[in-house]
């Protein structure tokens, strides 16, 4: 199941950023590892065995999109989390200068 950035249809709402894919733009930003309690991890696994998602981070968007799509928080998060990839994508390009 290959679902990527399907929050906006992954396309940035921004008019100067609109040729741009958000998954293409943000290519560059490095993994990360995640810590998570014991039990937290053999449920996304059951979920990504179940639902036959490829990789544990399409689980985890997935499970995102499902606890925005009706909050009322939503835009909010979504702001503030392109904000953050925008910081984090600045320190990556910084870096391979």
């Amino acid at each position: 199941m290959k679902n990527l950035n399907r929050l906006n249809n992954g396309k940035s709402e921004n008019l100067e950023n609109t040729m741009f894919d958000i998954s293409d733009k943000y290519n560059q930003l490095p993994s990360y590892s995640l810590r998570v309690k014991g039990t937290t991890h053999t449920y996304i696994h059951a979920i990504k065995e179940s639902f036959l998602f490829e990789t544990v981070d399409e689980v985890l968007e997935h499970l995102v999109e499902e606890f925005l799509k009706d909050n009322p928080k939503r835009d909010s998060v979504l702001e503030r989390a392109e904000d953050k990839n925008k910081l984090k994508l600045q320190k990556v390009l910084k870096k391979q200068k």
